[in-house]
This record gives C-alpha cells, sequence and structure tokens, in this order.
C-alpha cells in the first residue's frame, strides 16, 4: 500500500475553499465513518476525498476505534485525497506511521473566490424555551419531527418515512453526543446524503465545535429561532415562555406588590424590603446589570415563606396557579445533583432532571428551593454558579436560561446563629434579600381568616354555582388557637368551617341508592 498524503487546512472556509475545487476535478465526497460505508469507497477507488479531523480528535478517548480507522484507511489508493485540521495533523501521523508520509497545507487554486457551496446550515438553540417551542410544534403535527442522534436506532422507521415526506422538516439534535464527545457523531455525515436532508440541531453553547470539526457538511451557524419565525402565526400562538417580574410595566408591578401585601399575612418588613429590592432589580434587570434575583427566608413551618414564593408566582403569571417548586428534603443521596438537572447520555437511570422538568412547565419565572438547607455540597456549588451566570447547563449539554428569575430559597433553621452554621458565607452572600420570618401576632392572624373565607367562599359558590351572601364573618376561631395554631393550620380549618356552611345541597336526598330497607315481615 502506497504511504497517504495529509492535506491540512486552518479554517473551516479554507476548508471549504478547497473542497469546492475538488469538486470542481471530479472528486466525490466520502463521509469517514468506520461502519464500512467508507471503507467500501476506498476499496472501489475514483477520485474521493474525506475529512479526517473529527474521527482522529475522537481517537484518544475511544480507541477501540483504532484499528476500524486503520482498516479504512489502508483501503485508500494514493488518489484519495484526505483532508484535516492542521492542528490535528501531527497527532495522526504519530497514531498511524505506517499510513502517513507528509502533512502538507492546503494551497488552493481560486484564492478570494466568491461561492455558495452546497452544504447545510446547523442550526442552533440558545435556550431550553426555543429547543421546547421546536418540541411542541413537533407533536402537534404542524411538519416538524425531532430526533435525537442516540435515539435513531430505536426510531429507524418513523425517521425513514420522515425523510421521504417532503413536507416534513427534519431535525437530528447533537447536543448530547456533542458534549461528550460522543464516537456516534460520526454518522452524521451519511445522513446528510439523504434526498430529504435532515436539518442538524445543538445547543449553542456546543455549536463552535460541531460546525468546526465538520467544515464539509456544514457552511453556517444559523439560529433555530429564525426558522420557527417563518412558521405561520398560528402554529406559535400559545407558546409564549414564562413571564417574569421584569417584565411587568410600572403600573403592573405596582398593583402587584399592593396585591402582595395584602394577601400575604403579617411580615410587615420583609414587604417593605421585598418591594424595594425588586424595584432595583427591575432597573437593574434592564440595564443588563443583574439576571436573577434571590432572596433566603428562613424560619419555623407554616408562618409564609412557601406562600412568598406561590402568591408571587401566582401574581406574575396573571392567575396560573402553577409553582416551580423543587423539595430539597428528599435531595440527600450523592446522586443528588442528577436528580435536579439529569444524568449524562448513557448513565444507568438517565432522567432528565426535576429542575429541568418545573422550569419548562413554568407559567412565572419563579422557582421555589424548599428546604434548602439539606442539601449536599454539589447541589450549592451548582445554585452558586447559577445565581452568577444567571442560567445552568445540564447534564445533556443544555442550556437553561434563567434570565428574569426570582428564586426563593426557604430554610427551617430556627435562627441567624444556625444560618451561619449550616450555609457557607460564599453562598449568603449571593442571596439579594435574606430576611428571618416570625409567625404573625393574633391580630394578624384574625385578619387573615376574615380574608381567607371571603376568598374560599367566593371560589367555592362559583365553581358549585350557587348563590351565596359573603359569610368571611361567621368563620371564626378562638384566640388561644389562633395563638398557637401555624397558618397552615389555621387555613384548614378555615377551608373546613367554609364547606360546613356553604348551602349545598345534602347529597343523601339526591343519592341513587334507596337506604330505607322495605317494609318485610319477616315472621314467616
Amino acid at each position: 500500500m502506497d504511504s497517504l498524503t495529509l492535506h491540512t487546512y486552518r479554517s473551516g472556509k479554507e476548508c471549504r475553499e478547497e473542497t469546492l475545487r475538488l469538486e470542481s476535478k471530479g472528486y466525490s465526497y466520502v463521509p469517514f465513518d468506520v461502519t464500512g460505508g467508507t471503507k467500501a469507497a476506498f476499496f472501489e477507488g475514483g477520485r474521493l476525498y474525506s475529512d479526517l479531523s473529527y474521527v482522529v480528535a475522537l481517537l484518544p478517548a475511544n480507541q477501540h476505534l483504532m484499528l476500524n480507522v486503520e482498516e479504512t484507511l489502508s483501503c485508500a489508493d494514493g488518489e484519495a485525497f484526505l483532508l484535516i485540521r492542521d492542528s490535528l495533523a501531527q497527532s495522526a501521523i504519530d497514531t498511524f506511521p505506517l499510513l502517513f508520509e507528509a502533512a502538507l497545507p492546503l494551497v488552493a487554486e481560486e484564492r478570494g473566490c466568491r461561492f455558495a457551496p452546497r452544504r447545510c446550515p446547523l442550526y442552533t438553540f440558545s435556550n431550553r424555551a426555543e429547543y421546547d417551542r421546536l418540541a411542541r410544534l413537533a407533536s402537534d403535527g404542524s411538519g416538524y419531527q425531532v430526533f435525537t442522534l442516540q435515539g435513531l436506532s430505536q426510531r429507524t422507521s418513523e425517521f425513514s418515512a420522515a425523510l421521504e415526506n417532503s413536507e416534513i422538516e427534519v431535525f437530528i439534535d447533537l447536543t448530547s453526543e456533542a458534549a461528550l464527545a460522543d464516537a456516534r457523531l460520526l454518522s452524521i455525515e451519511p445522513l446528510a446524503s439523504a434526498p430529504n436532508v435532515p436539518h442538524f440541531l445543538v445547543s449553542e453553547a456546543r455549536s463552535a465545535k460541531v460546525f468546526e470539526n465538520f467544515p464539509s457538511l456544514f457552511d453556517e451557524i444559523r439560529d433555530v429561532a429564525d426558522l420557527l419565525s417563518e412558521c405561520p402565526k398560528e402554529m406559535t400562538t400559545g407558546m409564549e415562555g414564562p413571564r417574569s417580574v421584569c417584565d411587568l410595566n410600572d403600573g403592573e408591578f405596582v398593583r402587584t406588590m399592593a396585591e402582595f401585601d395584602e394577601r400575604l399575612t403579617g411580615h410587615a418588613n420583609f414587604k417593605c424590603y421585598l418591594h424595594e429590592r425588586l424595584t432595583n432589580f427591575r432597573l437593574a434587570h434592564a440595564l443588563g446589570d443583574q439576571r436573577i434575583f434571590s432572596m433566603f427566608l428562613f424560619g419555623g413551618s407554616g408562618i409564609g415563606k412557601t406562600e412568598t414564593a406561590r402568591v408571587l408566582s401566582e401574581l406574575v403569571s396573571d392567575g396560573e396557579r402553577y409553582l416551580a417548586k423543587i423539595n430539597f428534603e428528599a435531595y440527600s443521596s450523592q446522586d443528588s445533583l442528577n436528580s435536579l438537572i439529569g444524568s449524562p447520555s448513557g448513565y444507568v437511570g438517565c432522567e432528565g432532571g426535576e429542575l429541568n422538568d418545573k422550569v419548562e412547565k413554568a407559567k412565572a419565572k419563579v422557582l421555589l428551593c424548599d428546604e434548602f438547607e439539606k442539601t449536599k455540597q454539589d447541589v450549592r456549588a451548582f445554585f452558586l454558579e447559577l445565581l452568577e451566570d444567571g442560567a445552568y447547563t445540564d447534564r445533556m449539554g443544555v442550556e437553561h436560561d434563567m434570565d428574569g428569575y426570582v428564586v426563593v430559597f426557604t430554610s427551617n433553621v430556627k435562627d441567624e446563629k444556625e444560618l451561619q452554621e449550616r450555609i457557607a458565607p460564599e453562598l449568603l452572600t449571593r442571596f439579594d434579600l435574606i430576611c428571618e420570618f416570625v409567625p404573625p401576632t393574633v391580630e394578624e392572624k384574625r385578619e387573615h381568616v376574615v380574608r381567607l373565607a371571603r376568598e374560599k367562599t367566593a371560589q367555592y359558590a362559583e365553581r358549585l354555582g350557587v348563590d351565596v351572601e359573603p359569610i368571611g364573618e361567621s368563620v371564626t376561631i378562638a384566640d388561644f388557637q389562633l395563638e398557637k395554631w401555624s397558618l397552615r393550620e389555621i387555613d384548614r380549618e378555615v377551608v373546613r368551617q367554609v364547606v360546613s356552611l356553604l348551602p349545598v345541597e345534602d347529597p343523601s336526598e339526591s343519592s341513587p341508592y334507596d337506604k330505607t330497607a322495605p317494609d318485610t315481615d319477616w315472621s314467616e
């Protein structure tokens, strides 16, 4: 076998210019893979060219591929034109010294020529919201199909049918493989030869590396949002992301905070601090100086810490009752971070991650992290980085943008001394507001009872379709009970009393079952 020459390029642009020149001279492109297709093409011979960059970059971490690569290259003759990025050329020569005799830099014959190479764009998404938007279009039957490279083997027939249908835009997500430098990425070049070429999709954070490793395949990087913006408007309505406190105009913000003050029982000082700090956050966010607002609330159970996040989320989302909540009481194992943001691809028990799922469903940019003092060090380090960057990357390499979020951390630690012992100083200094919650006074609890009773009466009356007079004042709880009960216990008692006072028809009167025994004479 003749020794082979490597032709090196310094940039993707240089490689694309050279491949255009080669094709004008009758060369055909052969994507380099280790499944036998490239080997068969080299064996048949002819004017062929291929790019070895990605497979050489993979070899140090995937040495089991080395024999296949060597066998494939041994079938190439002297007419084969082998390309490689210049930074990888020496590694290829050192790995296969009997195959390569030299590495020569490319000298394109048509420097400065202008052309439009027939390659495909690499689509990127900057955050999970954009990816979810595409996934929703796919699930709604709007002419899009999304596959993961890892899942193609399980969806072969579905993938083939989608490619044959010219009315379907097919996307293949490369994010997981790009994050792990997975050898499966070698299979994307043969896929690009399909009649209906699929679109390749990757997270923005991984796009530069993929684009660099496959210069013969991709001619540009495009934002998938550009493609989605071309969809008819009716296809994308209802896909708006969650609302942030920063999305409210000044009037809406004032009304939101006024209603928040009314609905949260007690904690007058905290309300003043929160109003001031959120006002500052909105301004800093508008100027690009702050992406996330965080607060740490500590104190006894059932005194309003969770309610703070719940009320704020409901008001910002204009009535949506869903709250993105992570309860860290269950995060005590060594795999707690995997439970939070997902496991790496191929990991036994791999899941998407609770935080990913909760953020995806949220209608308001409010996240509750409950019982945070029970977290492990890796989770605390994760949140330290999250509060600093305003975003996080999950185990699959997908970036989640948390811009505009209010993150509420709660803890049942008793006092400031215990707080200092349980939470590291570097994390405490990252919180924008730290406040100790104390039980409301008896008078504040009385007002809470009246307000909640009126609210629940109106809700139940509307739901049941009955007309009732306001009965809030009819609900009473003795002062000695108010003094010892938490707000959670008071809420249960208010609901019980309201239900008992509603004029609901006695179910026994309308029961389909006759509970009266017949007049039967059993003496016979």
